[in-house]
């Protein structure tokens, strides 16, 4: 791997360990904790999850360290009806699928600010560079969701919550070995100080790798070891300012690193990654919780570099290129409750910029410019109410109105009775709504001419993506909970899909030209088999329908099943075991980009730990414990089986 600049970034992260292991402050004040029952990313603010009409999932801290998750990528393969997608190795570009939608389908969200990557060509989020360190968990909600956030929320919302300080300070330190030269290191410390209560993490994850292009596909050369680098930095602070009036501030920092692989074979192809997030603001309290106002700004700034020269293996290919994106909200949330009523009324001003620049030359002439700049604002407002009706109805309901810079504004809703029978534990709910995309600013905007005089040429005539979706879902317990059924049958279509198209003059373009459906059971059975031994199996079954397969029906899975068995074995001795079957039924060829039929694969993971009282922790995980050859992506392959056995600190 090419470690640019390695050595101060590893002195920066001992020294900035050293620090966190000491700020070890006496505590006088507690924030709590969101508790598991309850969604953040919900109608009128924090809820019930059984008050919640639309499909959940939600990640907990305490899943994340079970299951050993290292990435937000790892995490969300659990999730039902989503696919992630990785192309290969670790940090390579890894996108994510849900219900069958688009990868900029989905937004994403860090403590519900948008962090999309307005420099990506799409508008997707790169989900390669999130580490879990500093995760507190993570809410997955599916289905059409823009009457709640708006832009990209057509195929669900994915909200990262990350952790806040509470009670005495408390630090854990924590190192991994592993296969591939893998070696993981992080630290954590929170607590709180009279008014003010703090969590700071740091992380570096980081591996050899394994080489990620296929034998078949190497045109004879060796393989060689595709690495990753991962550097990342996060601080919480939040200020009780009154007993009415409390601050917030937060900041994350991510540098990444990753080789990756030109075909037929590349030795010093690297992604480079710089990604800044920022947020902080004000948050009431009055009338005894009757009126919970909260004023928030958000800074967000990327910067994806890549970095090419010919090589044995690639001769041909020299590429210096970069693309900066950057993202300011100021955004009023009104929290207040009325005759039962939980209401959020709302407004938002959204900026967005990007600049692409460098250059990319294939060999014989043919060199393309990236030569591309524009900027945005949006202006959003939004009502919506969440109501319980007696002891087993609820609804909620979503009203929001998009206004972009540069062309008609975008009204959408969603709307999510239920019902909930406690006698018998059944639940059962309902939901509509309808989603948009604005097309991405390169989409619109964006300019890459070549040197044989032509050029790609953004479309400002390009209207929204739209969907518009429907699920209706049924839940039942048994044996006084310790067994949990559900099944959610879903549709959605989407419209006004945006492609790049081929003109007769040979330039190239954006237009609305796909349409498709997808439609489909999500599923699930979890047995609490003895009291420290629960399994859990989600199923999945998808089917796309679309005049046009490239594209709109591509690297999603027909069919997923993941499973879990837990055994909490005693003194203090955890295993686990995770099993993932995806029948991806279309690819696209890496060698030639045509559709193809895709492969099936099965990946087991295995985890567990043993604790030595409160203070000590030994774990260990062997991923892909079967050693499954697969492709995620066809001519990108995963790795083999990897060991790992780490140490986990807390004083």
């Amino acid at each position: 791997m090419n470690n640019l600049n390695t050595a101060p970034r590893l002195a920066a992260l001992a020294g900035t360990t050293a620090l966190l292991s000491t700020l070890a402050l006496p505590a006088f004040a507690d924030v709590a904790h969101i508790a598991p029952e309850l969604l953040v990313t919900a109608p009128g603010g924090v809820a019930p999850i059984e008050e919640v009409g639309s499909s959940v999932t939600v990640i907990t801290a305490e899943d994340i360290e079970k299951r050993q998750y290292r990435t937000l990528a790892d995490a969300l393969q659990s999730v039902p009806g989503m696919h992630i997608v990785q192309l290969g190795a670790k940090g390579t570009v890894t996108s994510a699928f849900s219900r069958g939608g688009n990868s900029n389908h989905t937004l994403v969200l860090l403590n519900g600010i948008e962090i999309n990557d307005p420099s990506s060509a799409n508008g997707a989020f790169d989900f390669s560079t999130l580490t879990t360190e500093n995760i507190e968990r993570i809410e997955v909600v599916r289905g059409p969701q823009s009457g709640l956030y708006g832009s990209a929320a057509m195929g669900g919302v994915i909200n990262i919550i990350t952790k806040k300080g509470e009670g005495a300070p408390r630090t854990s330190l924590k190192g991994e070995l592993g296969t591939l030269g893998s070696f993981n290191t992080s630290a954590l410390t929170d607590g709180s100080y009279g008014a003010v209560s703090y969590a700071l993490s740091l992380s570096r994850q980081y591996t050899k790798g394994n080489e990620i292009t296929p034998e078949r596909l190497r045109a004879g050369f060796e393989e060689e070891e595709d690495g990753n680098e991962n550097m990342s930095a996060s601080a919480q602070f939040d200020f009780t300012l009154s007993d009415a009036l409390s601050a917030f501030a937060f900041g994350q920092y991510v540098d990444s690193e990753t080789d990756y692989d030109n075909p037929p074979q590349d030795f010093n192809a690297t992604a480079l990654n710089r990604e800044y997030f920022l947020n902080g603001g004000l948050r009431g309290n009055f009338a005894g919780g009757a009126y919970r106002p909260q004023l928030t700004f958000a800074y967000t700034d990327y910067t994806r570099r890549t970095l090419d020269k010919p090589d044995a293996g690639n001769p041909n290919t020299d590429e210096e290129s970069t693309n900066e994106g950057a993202r300011f909200i100021a955004k009023l949330d009104n929290y207040f409750e009325l005759a039962g009523n939980n209401f959020n009324l709302g407004g938002q001003y959204k900026k967005e910029e990007f600049e692409s620049r460098g250059f990319l030359d294939f060999g014989g002439g043919f060199v393309q410019t990236l030569s591309s700049s524009a900027d945005e604002y949006t202006l959003s407002y939004w009502l919506t109410d969440r109501v319980q009706f007696g002891e087993r109805f609820f609804a909620s309901a979503s009203l929001r109105y998009d206004d972009p810079e540069h062309f008609d504004g975008e009204l959408t809703y969603t709307v999510t009775p239920g019902y909930y029978h406690p006698e018998t534990d059944t639940r059962v709910t309902f939901s509509y709504g309808t989603g948009f995309r604005a097309p991405s600013l390169f989409e619109r905007f964006g300019f890459t001419p070549n040197s044989f005089g032509n050029a790609y040429f953004g479309n400002p005539d390009l209207e929204p993506e739209e969907s518009e979706g429907w699920e209706a879902g049924l839940e039942q317990g048994f044996w006084d909970g310790r067994v949990l059924l559900g099944a959610t049958y879903f549709d959605t279509d989407y419209e006004n899909g945006i492609v790049t198209v081929f003109l007769p003059t040979f330039d190239s373009t954006t237009q609305n030209v796909s349409e498709f459906n997808a439609h489909g059971v999500e599923s699930f059975a979890e047995v609490k088999i003895l009291s420290n031994l629960t399994a859990r199996a989600d199923y999945t079954f998808t089917v796309i329908d679309a005049e046009q397969t490239v594209g709109a029906m591509t690297r999603r899975p027909r069919h997923k099943v993941y499973g879990t068995l837990d055994w909490e074995a005693g003194d203090g001795i955890r295993l686990g075991t995770a099993v993932t079957w995806v029948d991806l039924y279309r690819d696209v060829s890496r060698a030639s980009g045509a559709v193809i039929e895709g492969d099936d694969y099965t990946v087991v993971d295995f985890t567990g730990s043993k604790d030595f009282g409160e203070h000590f922790q030994i774990f260990a995980r062997v991923n892909n414990l079967l050693d499954s050859d697969y492709e995620p992506v066809d001519g990108y392959q995963a790795p083999g089986r990897e060991f790992a056995l780490g140490v986990k600190v807390t004083f």
